[in-house]
């Protein structure tokens, strides 16, 4: 008999009910930039998956230095699930959290929002009119 565990993303596999279980052994999930680069790999064919990778990415490096670029992935992905209201969403809360991103106009282009253009910041003197 061959017994079969999955564990997170990996498998372990080992024969016979009779015998101890054998150590657990998963893949591992490597770096912000192995998670991303699977996530560039499956935003256009698998958007499903790749909203799952997003996610993971959120959960294990939410202030990563990739951090924006998972989100206009995670974007696409929606877009390409149909789900055009949610990337929408997700674009204010992207140019809320990363109004100087480099993705920017790809949001942009990719949702219709815009920034929200920004206050000049304020020096603390005023300045007079004579």
């Amino acid at each position: 008999m061959v017994d079969l565990v999955l564990v997170g993303l990996g498998a372990a596999l080992w024969m016979g009910s009779d015998s101890a279980p054998a150590p657990v052994v998963s893949e591992p999930l490597g770096s912000e930039e192995d998670l991303l680069g699977r996530l560039r790999d499956e935003v256009d064919r698998n958007p499903a998956q790749a909203l799952e990778l997003a996610a993971e990415g959120e959960r294990r490096h939410p202030g990563g230095r990739s951090a924006d670029e998972r989100e206009l992935l995670r974007m696409r992905a929606l877009v390409h699930l149909g789900e055009i209201s949610a990337a929408r969403e997700a674009a204010a809360r992207f140019f809320e959290r990363y109004p100087n991103s480099p993705f920017g106009p790809q949001v942009s282009r990719l949702t219709g929002r815009r920034p929200r253009p920004r206050p000049p910041p304020t020096s603390g003197k005023r300045n007079r009119v004579r």
